[in-house]
């Protein structure tokens, strides 16, 4: 912080509030001014220069803006500019974008749309380029990317790495398809997707290929193996995983700027009513524990503002943010309150965020990607009820339990009654549903049938088109007949989600951009979300969001027992050390 006076003027001075500091993990009283797009200085009170617009900033505390360290946009079911519109105003500047899941529909065409949203919007997001499409070769994606795809677009600016490798096998046994992909990004940004593994010999060997951090951790003990083993740990709070309360513990004076904040995946409806980073930043705010953190509860708060700004910058080798001193962006956000982390008013660039501004930006158009009408099922208009028979082949039969407030699953086993067929069915008062994948890419016309236990699902059932990560259409329900009609009103809404009850449509979320995410504003989302929950939870549904649960009952690199449109798999740190596909 400069004494002298600053005698060149500035566009903008904001006076007389408190400075975060994340340098040095204080709080300073200082002005702060501001030329063109950068921080010109940072000034003791009453020192800084004059300007052309003044914002009085007293009681108020100045925060650089908040970086979100790791999501896939396509997961909170709106286009890039309504999630910018949706999360910019609550003080997050800067996005860390994966765009694996529309990629895995589109191919190529999904980085050239959300590379060309990035260059329309206010809010800075920062591409990684998906490094598995498809994840696994255990279902069927819409698309396969190899490393020669990527290279066209990886030294483009908005490009900042290789984003999250998921091939656990591949990395494992040298598959060369996986390894080119890593080679190619060497000394650049690679990010890890390491779930449940806490191995040392495993984790070296992952740091050595080049992975930089990992989002995956659900306990303390697997966050502090990464650390321990050279990763920096994004922690996650999202709509699916919410592993927040089992690593706050971690965020301690050693690990610092080894630690940052990330959502993965969050719905609007959950933006609305809580937030997204800001919310993330409160919650680890009042997670404070002297027995985890230390006596300082001063230096907790800092090191949590630290973490949802520059630690996340230094991750991503982004040096022109994170903090506030003269040259970096003037990304800047104004809390009403410290520790209630409330915006009241954001800076992107050196200029008020407000709807107008917002409103100047270029619309993309997603028709100019091939994006709509991207459900489509080989050899058939549509589902039949028995389309979906499972006939019985042994008893007992595997059944994925689901894990509250978690995206990982356990391997449970059940006697399922068998038809008149010889065909297995639900067991509606065990709390068993079935489970069906539906290829909806066009390619082979596969169905997976397995069973899940854990929805609360008695009479109805519910589909989707955002199933992690081939995107096939997923559903679960109490008989063959209602989730015949809920996949195939999916289909005629060119993806969403359909919940079905009585045999009657009860709440439905268009999604027909890749059929992943809305075409209209970010709230008429919302709207449609927190209807479709409330009429899931009329129909006893246990889960609070059942559709983000059901995204993932179909990804096989997180553990442990998963459907794809081929059938079953597993994963997990003892039996099944990298994914694979099991009998049932």
């Amino acid at each position: 912080m400069s004494d002298r006076q600053d005698t060149e003027p500035a566009d903008l001075l904001i006076a007389g509030g408190q400075v975060i500091d994340t340098r040095a993990g204080r709080l300073i009283d200082a002005d702060v001014s501001v030329r063109g797009d950068r921080i010109a200085g940072v000034h003791a009170f009453g020192r800084g220069p004059a300007a052309r617009q003044t914002l009085d900033a007293r009681g108020r505390v100045v925060a650089p803006g908040f970086i979100n360290s790791h999501l896939h946009v396509e997961s909170s079911l709106v286009t890039p500019q309504e999630y910018e519109r949706m999360v910019l105003p609550r003080g997050t500047t800067t996005i860390v974008c994966d765009p694996h899941e529309m990629a895995n529909v589109l191919g190529q065409r999904a980085f050239d749309f959300f590379l060309d949203h990035a260059r329309a919007m206010v809010l800075d997001m920062k591409i990684g380029l998906s490094s598995c499409v498809p994840a696994t070769e255990l279902g069927t994606s819409g698309a396969i990317l190899r490393a020669r795809d990527l290279a066209p677009y990886m030294d483009l600016p908005e490009v900042i790495g290789l984003a999250e490798m998921m091939d656990i096998g591949g990395m494992l046994n040298a598959d060369p398809v996986v390894l080119e992909k890593l080679e190619l990004f060497r000394d650049r940004y690679i990010g890890g997707h390491l779930p449940v593994i806490e191995d040392g010999d495993k984790l070296d060997h992952f740091r050595k290929l080049g992975l930089l951090d990992d989002h995956e951790s659900v306990s303390h003990a697997e966050g502090a193996a990464k650390l321990a083993h050279g990763f920096n740990l994004l922690i996650r709070e999202g709509t699916a995983a919410r592993n927040l309360d089992a690593l706050v513990g971690l965020i301690r004076p050693e690990n610092a700027g080894r630690l940052a904040f990330c959502t993965d995946d969050r719905h609007p409806n959950e933006v609305r009513a809580e937030g997204e980073l800001d919310h993330i930043v409160r919650r680890a705010i009042a997670l404070y524990d002297p027995a985890q953190h230390g006596d300082d509860r001063d230096a907790h708060v800092m090191r949590v503002y630290q973490m949802a700004t520059l630690w996340g910058a230094e991750n991503f080798g982004l040096s022109d943010r994170g903090a506030i001193e003269p040259g970096l962006l003037a990304d800047l956000v104004l809390l009403d309150d410290l520790e209630d982390c409330r915006a009241g008013a954001v800076l992107k660039d050196g200029r008020p965020v407000d709807a107008a501004r917002l409103a100047e930006r270029p619309r993309i158009d997603p028709h100019g990607y091939g994006a709509y009408d991207t459900v489509r099922f080989k050899g058939r208009a549509e589902i039949a009820p028995d389309d979906l028979a499972k006939p019985a082949s042994g008893r007992p039969v595997p059944v994925i339990r689901i894990v509250p407030g978690q995206i990982v699953t356990d391997h449970d086993t059940a006697d399922l009654p068998v038809d008149r067929a010889g065909n297995l069915q639900p067991a509606p008062a065990a709390d068993i549903a079935k489970l069906v994948v539906v290829e909806r890419h066009g390619r082979t016309g596969n169905i997976g049938v397995g069973f899940v236990r854990g929805f609360g699902l008695k009479d109805g059932a519910i589909a989707s088109t955002l199933a992690h990560d081939d995107h096939n259409v997923i559903a679960a329900g109490s008989d063959d007949a209602q989730l015949a009609r809920a996949v195939n009103q999916v289909k005629q809404l060119g993806g969403g989600f359909v919940l079905v009850h009585g045999g009657e449509i009860a709440a439905e979320q268009p999604l027909p951009v890749a059929g992943l995410m809305a075409d209209v504003p970010w709230e008429t989302v919302a709207d449609r979300q927190e209807a479709l929950i409330a009429a899931a939870a009329r129909m006893g549904l246990s889960v609070a969001d059942p559709t983000m649960t059901l995204a993932f009952l179909a990804l096989p690199v997180i553990p442990d027992l998963k459907l794809c449109d081929t059938g079953l798999t597993r994963f997990n740190a003892d039996s099944h050390p990298v994914p694979q596909r099991i009998a049932g």
